[in-house]
């Protein structure tokens, strides 16, 4: 069946997309392509392959196992394996202030805590007695890499923190003005800050890895049960650790907060975000509520919509790859869109180059899907 052929294709590419993105730090496709794939695979799998499972019960298996695991499984490296001792899990989304009063709705809450979706890498920091011994990449939610050496010189980490055993979650990223510091310090160019911080921090040399900072947003803690998540923050703070911003808001707050955020407030930040995470602020509901697709009920990232901007194009380059492989380069006068400078992006492919249909000093429409590459969307004038 054709649509079974349409899923296949699909769930192949967002694998790779997967595997380039959590083991490569390179992303095949933008990430607002991924989330429509997955979706389509999502539907495909609930109204064509589920009702028709006996055609090819391997590919919905696989589907199945896709749609519930957490980044990439590890590739072949020197750094060493590990099992996290809590399962990183990911997060289910809403795109819509609608969506997101739906989600709201389905757990019965009332009491939230938002914070920063912070883009980068996560990391799982354990403690033993007092002591830092480990620093998990999160891999597949189950197992990572250790990548404590380069850990220990990145900013805002402690490698001693008096009393305390269990883990600590958090976002590796390099913020703007140390992504500027290490362009001018590499002899390459790094193009953005998330893939940079996922790839410079599982570096086999350790360089350049203290312009690195960790922005902590959970905790486990083996001596104490947390009550709310509010507490959890408060405690990461105690021990004078850098969190992203948060807050304890009811429902109307966080939608005013995230319409801050999407209209000003996420443009202006030194690191970049791609939306908001809100999550139910008793613990104890969230355990109640279970989870929904392999992912926590209780808790969920409400998404910006892409950044985008206009330019004038100055002129159009034939990029002729190493594969033989020719791609059409955009150039546009320098535009300032969130927290980086746009001077060119890709045409992709003839096919897409054709639809486009650019041309020297046209206005070209162009956003930064969930803030990373540069998409170029229609000529405007």
């Amino acid at each position: 069946m054709k649509q079974f052929n349409d899923a296949r294709v699909i769930l192949d590419l967002l694998k790779r997309a997967n595997d380039s993105y959590y083991n490569n730090a390179e992303s095949i496709i933008s990430d607002s392509e991924y989330d429509t794939k997955k979706d389509q695979l999502r539907d495909l799998y609930e109204k064509v392959l589920l009702p028709k499972k006996s055609v090819d019960q391997e590919l919905v298996k696989e589907i199945e196992e896709f749609m519930i695991q957490v980044g990439a499984p590890v590739t072949a490296s020197e750094w060493r394996k590990q099992i996290h001792k809590k399962q990183m899990t990911s997060l289910n989304k809403v795109n819509t202030e609608q969506e997101f009063k739906n989600w709201v709705s389905s757990i019965n809450g009332s009491s939230f805590v938002i914070f920063d979706k912070m883009d980068g890498g996560s990391i799982d920091l354990v403690y033993s007695d007092s002591k830092l011994v480990q620093a998990i990449t999160r891999g597949d939610g189950i197992e990572g890499e250790d990548i404590f050496q380069n850990v220990l010189k990145m900013k805002n980490v402690k490698s001693e923190i008096k009393g305390f055993s269990g883990n600590l979650k958090g976002e590796i990223v390099i913020v703007r003005e140390d992504f500027e510091t290490l362009n001018e310090i590499s002899e390459r160019t790094y193009k953005n800050p998330r893939n940079t911080a996922t790839g410079l921090s599982k570096s086999l040399d350790g360089v350049n890895v203290d312009l690195l900072s960790i922005y902590f947003y959970d905790i486990d803690d083996d001596n104490k049960e947390f009550e709310t998540e509010e507490e959890k923050m408060l405690q990461i703070e105690s021990y004078s650790l850098k969190t992203c911003f948060w807050e304890k808001v009811n429902i109307q707050e966080a939608i005013e907060i995230f319409n801050q955020y999407e209209s000003s407030i996420r443009a202006s930040l030194n690191y970049d975000i791609d939306g908001l995470v809100i999550r139910e602020n008793s613990i104890s509901l969230q355990e109640q509520q279970g989870e929904l697709g392999g992912n926590p009920k209780a808790k969920i990232a409400w998404k910006f919509k892409p950044l985008q901007a206009k330019s004038k194009i100055t002129y159009i380059e034939w990029h002729l790859g190493n594969s033989g492989r020719i791609t059409p380069i955009i150039h546009v006068e320098p535009t300032p869109i969130g927290g980086i400078t746009v001077q060119k992006m890709t045409g992709f492919n003839l096919d897409f180059f054709l639809n486009l249909k650019p041309y020297k000093d046209a206005i070209l429409l162009f956003e930064r899907a969930n803030d990373t590459v540069p998409i170029p969307l229609k000529i405007v004038e």
